[in-house]
């Protein structure tokens, strides 16, 4: 299993409010309006999705899953010099 950050706790680690990361990532074509990474980004090896399954309260609804989008440490690296220092500069 892979290690990594999900974009909120990526967020709190650069500094930044998720939702404001959330929307810079989508006006930068890195994650899709689902919030889903683009494929050349989990090739370079700086998001994965992590595929999660819950069960539902509701017994009649069974279980459910998920996709969640995570930051590798390589990924938070990649943010942190080129996301965040071209905002400031």
């Amino acid at each position: 299993m892979k290690t990594g950050f999900t974009i909120q706790q990526t967020a709190k680690l650069l500094g930044i409010g998720s939702k404001k990361l959330f929307a810079k990532l989508r006006d930068r074509h890195i994650l899709d309006r689902k919030n889903m990474p683009y494929q050349r980004y989990i090739d370079a090896g700086l998001f994965y999705v992590d595929h999660k399954q819950f069960k539902h309260p509701h017994p009649e609804l069974g279980q459910r899953s998920y996709a969640q989008t995570m930051a590798t440490q390589k990924g938070v690296d990649w943010l942190n010099s080129n996301l965040i220092l071209k905002e400031s500069a």
